[in-house]
């Protein structure tokens, strides 16, 4: 419940933090986001191999992904096979690993995409709040005031479901290499939150990416 309520403090701050300060800081700022989705889709393959040949993280991601998959996946096999003869644990054993390290490396993968992804999205994120810090709002009064609170009020509401899409796409990596117990529970317990989580567009367009 407390997902649905922080997307909601989100969304909402959000919403009035566009209104308040106007349409053109607004937009920067919203279309900032659209433009670091846009670049991360385009380049992000290229930073994914980068970061897998010059740093340790996707043996990192793999290694704590292994566990995981090793762990759950004893206690699943390990009652059936302690019942078998003796002839047969080493292949159930054998089997058993063999599939955990398939599991693993597909998941790994897909969450090194996500990692990916979300680093170049936070970068040209970083760019554009630098361009924005240029602008702000003029005091403008009368009809100009309110047509550019009304549009940025919209602009940031735009802006506010793009952070929420990112905030829950980050969850999956956090889940994924940690027992996550904790957000699991609160996604189960949200009505909101956990509807976004299933249908991230993030997350769509990563894995239409990895279909094409």
């Amino acid at each position: 419940m407390w997902l649905d309520v922080l997307i909601a403090i989100i969304f909402v701050f959000s919403t009035a933090q566009g209104y308040r300060k106007g349409f053109v800081r607004t937009f920067i700022h919203t279309a900032g986001w659209l433009v670091s989705i846009i670049v991360a889709f385009v380049f992000y393959p290229q930073v994914k191999d980068f970061l897998g040949k010059n740093t340790g993280l996707y043996n990192y991601v793999n290694l704590k992904v292994h566990e995981r998959i090793s762990t759950e996946g004893s206690a699943i096999v390990d009652p059936i096979s302690d019942n078998l003869p003796v002839i047969l644990k080493d292949f159930i054993n054998t089997a058993e690993e063999a599939v955990s390290a398939v599991l693993a490396d597909g998941l790994s993968g897909f969450l090194f995409h996500i990692i990916s992804f979300l680093a170049v999205v936070i970068a040209i994120k970083i760019i554009f709040l630098i361009l924005s810090s240029l602008f702000s709002k003029k005091n403008r009064r009368g009809i100009i005031g309110f047509i550019d609170g009304f549009f940025g009020l919209i602009a940031g509401a735009v802006k506010g479901i793009i952070i929420i899409f990112i905030l829950l796409a980050l969850m999956v990596p956090v889940i994924s290499l940690s027992s996550g117990e904790f957000l699991v529970k609160a996604l189960y317990d949200s009505n909101i939150a956990m509807t976004l989580y299933d249908n991230n567009l993030i997350l769509l367009i990563i894995k239409n990416s990895l279909l094409n």
